[in-house]
């Protein structure tokens, strides 16, 4: 579980799974609390925690174990990401406010994550933030496409803000503008 090949980690892990060799779970918890892997692996060792505990259902989210790694302050942002990844979308622990939190992390992934879960969140919070991001040129352009994106997502989407975007300089933010205001009504101010 030391070794620095996540492959040979994600094997090791898949061994102790198949043949329940439960003394290696604590080494399994501290491997999984270090969140320096990919969601690959982070899946694999919940998965070897799922097998251990011989969950009955273990393809369902493993909320005992998921939920306090999100809401823990000595999470390290990476590990945050993978639990949001792994929870479903519209999740109820997930608020506006924590996903805003974590879109201010100085860890990417993570930011992309919480953009991703909080596309799922309605209200006018939820679209001023993703309208912030989608026009902020400071934001990275892979944030700022994924805001677009979410922008196009709704059923009255922003199209003053889309229209702005779609005429601006950066490629790929003027194409998903454009595929956002597919099927938008525009009113006769918007043309």
């Amino acid at each position: 579980l030391a070794d620095p090949q996540p492959a040979v980690r994600f094997e090791a892990a898949r061994w102790i799974a198949d043949h329940q060799l439960k003394q290696f779970r604590p080494a399994i918890e501290t491997s999984l609390q270090k969140g320096d892997y990919d969601y690959h692996l982070f899946r694999a060792y919940l998965a070897t925690l799922d097998a251990l505990d011989e969950r009955k259902n273990p393809d369902r989210v493993n909320e005992t174990f998921a939920l306090p790694l999100l809401k823990s302050a000595d999470t390290p942002n990476t590990l945050r990401a993978h639990v949001l990844r792994y929870l479903p979308d519209g999740h109820k622990a997930l608020t506006h406010d924590q996903l805003t939190h974590w879109l201010n992390s100085n860890e990417k992934t993570l930011q992309q994550e919480a953009l991703w879960k909080l596309r799922h969140l309605t209200g006018d919070a939820t679209a001023t933030t993703i309208r912030t991001i989608a026009l902020d040129e400071k934001h990275d352009p892979p944030l700022r496409l994924a805001a677009v994106a979410a922008m196009g997502l709704g059923e009255k989407p922003d199209t003053d803000s889309l229209i702005k975007i779609a005429t601006g300089k950066i490629g790929a933010l003027r194409g998903e503008s454009l595929r956002s205001l597919i099927g938008a009504s525009l009113e006769m101010d918007d043309k």
